[in-house]
């Protein structure tokens, strides 16, 4: 299913890290339960210089019958955020 998600997403950059979170990671999901993905990514290099890189990336996606939330955070952000 990841590399599914992967491919919806069309991210310009690279993408280091991908995983599943949400109500199915603890089991405590309904059958209207969407899944739910966080990652991180690195802008391509032309994007950073013309400044078009994205903080973060919010797409909801149709995989195989099921709603898939995926929320991407560029390196920079996911630092921040750290910080």
């Amino acid at each position: 299913m990841l590399d599914k998600i992967i491919k919806e997403l069309n991210i310009r950059g690279k993408l280091i890290y991908l995983s599943q979170y949400g109500s199915h990671l603890y089991g405590l999901d309904t059958p209207s339960s969407d899944l739910d993905f966080r990652g991180i990514y690195i802008p391509s290099i032309n994007d950073i210089i013309l400044h078009k890189d994205q903080d973060e990336i919010n797409k909801e996606v149709q995989i195989d019958n099921n709603k898939v939330d995926v929320k991407i955070f560029s390196l920079q952000k996911f630092i921040k955020l750290c910080s």
